[in-house]
């Protein structure tokens, strides 16, 4: 992968009322594949520790998101 897009999402169909932490990996050739492995969490600032405090910074929610996504870490 040439870049690991964290993305926070918000009451997902699988999880609802939870956030849910998942890696989206992107390849050279601009392919998104989402990871298996993901974290859940009861808040928002729970789900954002880990991508903070790995020195990633925040990319908010563009208009046309899925309206299930929060936001992005990078």
């Amino acid at each position: 992968a040439l870049l690991t897009i964290w993305v926070i999402y918000r009451s997902t169909e699988d999880h609802p009322g939870k956030y849910v932490l998942r890696g989206h990996d992107v390849a050279f050739t601009g392919d998104l594949t989402a990871r298996d492995e993901h974290t859940l969490h009861d808040s928002l600032a729970s789900a954002r520790l880990a991508p903070a405090e790995s020195g990633l910074s925040r990319v908010p929610r563009y208009k046309d998101d899925d309206p299930r996504i929060v936001e992005c870490w990078v």
